[in-house]
């Protein structure tokens, strides 16, 4: 049996670790490679930087086989991710803090940046990551630099500029054995001295999907297709000043996430195989599902953005005018089963499972103006002013269908469902005294409209006391305005019974500050440590299922950061250390009310986070790289009330069914996680190539991901183990590369979800399952000029 401790200790003995670190060997000296961030809106040497930053560059990304943005929780220790049905359902978090409410009227806790550019739902994140220079995690607070939905940090993903002085290009194919084809292509170039563009593309076709439909008439969930382009003009209009110029365009369609059933009454699992193929069999290593409706996803997406620099004197006034679309599609089977027509009711149980199906549009529109000005001279003082301004349009249409089945009424509305499953009730199906089953469909649509203004002034400023010692202090001023409407549509077939659909309309809007203060002290001239106190903020949102009167408020976090920054060994040993504790308060979150059968959004009471983030790089020698990052992670909540799960112990359920979960870790918070890898190349003399050799790995201690604490949604510990291997060309012109992902076939599931059915006797449980927790293999070959 492969033992999984074994192997974590032997890799951390080692310090392997999952992106392997960029090491220059020449004759004088063996170093790490100095990195540039924009983590405070200016370039500088990571080192210099007193913030807790992890930096992932482009080639880094590409040794360690991230694909897309929700690979990057494979390599980033601080990162977390809620999988669900759809784009704008999923949800990124660093050091256990996201947003688990399943609206796109909601802004994401972590901020994502694309090329200085804010992305405003969080539907935008999850698509192909090409032709990148770097993505840098920043954790914790930055709502002073980066704005009002950087309450928990920012990903700052920066794709490559176009080059004045040197033209590239490169052709990336990529196959694995479930028939997924990639393609990325990039091409740079100089059109005169003072004129460059840069290219990319990339095209994905998934082929089969490592999950299985064995519904008898439902649609196979292989395919779905995806493609982008990204084109980047850069102008220097003189010795002083330059403009760049992006466009960019992405369309995905293909099959939606489905929940995988993982364990279900025995009732309950009768329904579910009804319609299947093949005998479903449960457990957490499910591939199969039986869904008969449409369950697709078709998002498209575009952006134009144009930034100036500008050098006057002592300073550097940018400018960025950007405007952004996002338009996604999408039909879900919410039921996850192959019913035609919902389960027959059970007199005294209620109705096992019922039929549903919701689909909808929804369109996020979005400009944005940022203006800054930062100086650019040789004194004590440095710092930066800004403005900011940014709007957002977020329109949705969406029908929600709902049949369900009810046994012993005497109301002659709908049509008869007794004697669909007979076998599950007693003969005759239903007790003397009583009717047939009735089956009625409960529906409704719903037009919701979400505008918002939100202007800012900020500022950063750091003055050196000595040369050794440096204070900063920051400062943000907002205004935030939030508009909303909802309107309801009526049944979506003529019969139904209006689904209870919440109507209103209103306006709020916040002014807020924000900001931070620190200091920093140079041990030389390779090491430093800091500290900063810092105050965080996320703008509200809407709870559709409200009636709109208390719209979620606004959310804060105040953090306290203590780090330590140093490069040894002559510059060989890289160690980024940081200790934290933050505290939220008016947290958004979402719940399952019982009531409405649906997840609703609320304001928790207070949540906690402290911990430790550790980051190290090794250059063992001119052939073998190395570098590991943990974090510790304490998660709680301190005031937070949610409904009990199914037959929960907790006497406080006793009541109403609520009870305060004070104290207990947060949901997507595991205590211990743990990247790893190496890369070690060796040259061939008679290939006049240089074959590698990676190793990756990553492990984390056992993860909730239910806030009631419901055991059958707990995740237990697990590694994961990738390894590639091939050749490059000495000369850089091409590279072939084999892969094998998770080598050791670990099993594992990246969210899950537990259901009352509908006879509130039993629960049934569900999992999201990504393609990494089997193992598969492919390869790539890439051919630069």
């Amino acid at each position: 049996m492969f033992n999984r401790t074994a192997l974590f200790s032997a890799i951390s003995a080692t310090m392997m670790v999952c992106l392997p670190a960029s090491a220059l060997a020449s004759e004088e000296r063996l170093a790490l490679e100095e990195v540039v961030v924009t983590a405070q809106k200016r370039e500088q040497n990571l080192l210099d930087v007193p913030v807790s930053v992890q930096a992932l560059t482009g080639s880094g990304l590409e040794d360690a086989g991230v694909q897309d943005f929700a690979d990057l929780v494979n390599v980033s220790p601080s990162l977390g991710l809620q999988d669900n049905l759809a784009p704008w359902q999923k949800s990124v978090y660093i050091r256990g803090v996201g947003t688990t409410i399943n609206s796109p009227t909601v802004e994401s806790s972590v901020s994502t940046v694309l090329d200085g550019v804010v992305l405003a739902r969080q539907g935008q994140f999850f698509s192909e990551l090409a032709d990148i220079e770097r993505v840098e995690v920043l954790r914790g607070p930055q709502s002073t630099l980066f704005g009002k939905n950087a309450a928990a940090g920012v990903l700052n993903i920066v794709t490559r500029r176009p080059s004045l002085d040197t033209s590239d290009g490169s052709v990336e194919l990529g196959y694995d054995e479930y028939g997924e084809e990639r393609v990325r292509a990039t091409h740079g170039a100089p059109l005169s001295d003072v004129v460059a563009y840069r290219l990319s593309a990339n095209y994905k076709n998934v082929g089969e999907s490592h999950l299985e439909n064995i519904n008898i008439d439902g649609d196979s969930l292989d395919g779905g297709k995806g493609y982008a382009v990204r084109g980047k003009l850069l102008w220097e209009l003189n010795d002083a000043a330059d403009a760049l110029f992006i466009a960019d365009y992405g369309r995905n369609d293909g099959p939606a996430g489905v929940r995988v059933i993982r364990s279900a009454s025995g009732l309950s699992q009768q329904v579910i195989q009804i319609g299947a193929s093949e005998v479903m069999e449960y457990g957490a290593g499910n591939r199969k599902v039986n869904i008969n409706d449409a369950n697709l996803v078709d998002t498209e997406e575009w952006g134009l953005s144009g930034e100036l620099n500008w050098t006057l004197d002592d300073h550097t006034l940018t400018a960025i005018t950007a405007y952004r679309s996002w338009d996604h599609d999408n039909a879900l089977d919410i039921d996850s089963t192959g019913l035609d027509v919902p389960a027959v009711s059970v007199p005294g149980l209620g109705t096992p499972y019922f039929r549903g199906a919701v689909s909808g549009n929804k369109l996020s529109k979005q400009f944005s103006q940022e203006i800054r000005l930062q100086s650019s001279n040789d004194s004590a003082l440095q710092y930066q002013l800004g403005a900011f301004l940014w709007t957002t349009n977020y329109e949705s249409n969406t029908a929600d269908r709902r049949q369900v089945c009810f046994g012993g009424l005497v109301n002659p509305v709908g049509t008869h469902c007794a004697g669909l499953i007979p076998t599950l009730l007693p003969s005759p199906p239903f007790p003397p005294g009583t009717v047939d089953g009735i089956q009625l469909a409960i529906s409704g649509g719903e037009e919701t409209e979400i505008d918002t203004r939100y202007y800012a002034l900020f500022g950063q400023a750091d003055y050196s006391l000595t040369d050794e010692w440096l204070l900063t202090m920051g400062l943000r001023v907002q205004r935030d305005n939030f508009e909303y409407a909802n309107t309801a549509l009526g049944p979506v077939e003529a019969g139904d019974i209006p689904r209870r659909v919440y109507q209103g309309a209103g306006e709020v809007s916040y002014t807020e500050w924000t900001g931070k203060f620190g200091t920093q002290y140079m041990l030389g001239d390779v090491s430093n440590i800091y500290g900063h106190y810092s105050r965080g903020y996320k703008g509200p949102g809407a709870d559709i299922g409200s009636n709109f009167e208390a719209p979620l408020e606004p959310e804060f976090v105040d953090a306290v950061e203590l780090g330590y920054k140093s490069r040894l060994m002559d510059g060989r040993l890289g160690i980024n250390a940081a200790l934290f504790w933050q505290d939220f308060t008016d947290t958004q979150v979402s719940y399952f009310n019982v009531e409405d059968s649906e997840f609703r959004a609320t304001n928790a009471g207070e949540s906690r986070q402290r911990g430790l983030e550790l980051d190290m790089m090794f250059a063992a020698s001119a052939d073998l790289q190395l570098n590991a990052s943990a974090t510790y992670l304490d998660a709680e909540y301190l005031d937070y009330e949610t409904t009990c799960y199914l037959r929960d112990p907790d006497p406080q359920c006793a009541g109403n069914g609520v009870k305060s979960v004070a104290g207990e870790t947060t949901p997507f918070s595991p205590e211990w996680k743990f990247v790893a890898g190496s890369r070690y190349v060796k040259g061939i003399p008679a290939l006049a190539a240089d074959g590698f050799l990676q190793l990756n790995y990553r492990w984390q201690s056992e993860t909730h991901y239910d806030s009631a604490q419901n055991p059958s949604t707990l995740q237990g510990d697990y590694g994961v183990v990738d390894l590639s291997f091939g050749i490059e060309d000495q000369g850089g012109r091409y590279q072939v590369k084999l892969f094998v992902h998770n080598l050791t076939d670990e099993n594992y599931v990246s969210n899950l979800v537990a259901f009352d059915d509908a006879t509130g006797m039993a629960e049934t449980v569900v999992q999201f399952v990504p393609k990494a927790a089997d193992r598969y293999v492919g390869g790539s070959f890439r051919f630069n000029f």
